[in-house]
């Protein structure tokens, strides 16, 4: 059985998706599918540090700035990609 030729259906199916059909703009007050999205996703919720030992306190704690470091690093990391992005483009 031959395979299809994927490009050519997607330029197909999109070239009828898009002649048929303009986006939406939600009514007023209505929320986007992402707002849903963001609304779904858990929300992490602070732990209770009353209830925790002194290990388990600087446990927490090591873990909470090892999380920190990896955020900081992931927004250095965007931030070089944004500059090196921006400098293609405005050259």
């Amino acid at each position: 059985m031959p395979r299809p030729d994927y490009a050519e259906l997607w330029q197909r199916l999109s070239g009828r998706v898009s002649s048929c059909h303009a986006p939406m703009e939600p009514a007023e007050g209505e929320g986007t599918m992402d707002d849903d999205l963001e609304a779904r996703r858990p929300q992490a919720g602070a732990k209770n540090l009353d209830a925790m030992s002194l290990e388990a306190l600087r446990d927490y704690g090591a873990e909470l700035k090892a999380e920190m470091a990896r955020v900081e690093a992931a927004i250095a990391a965007k931030e070089a990609a944004r500059l090196s992005a921006d400098s293609f483009f405005k050259t």
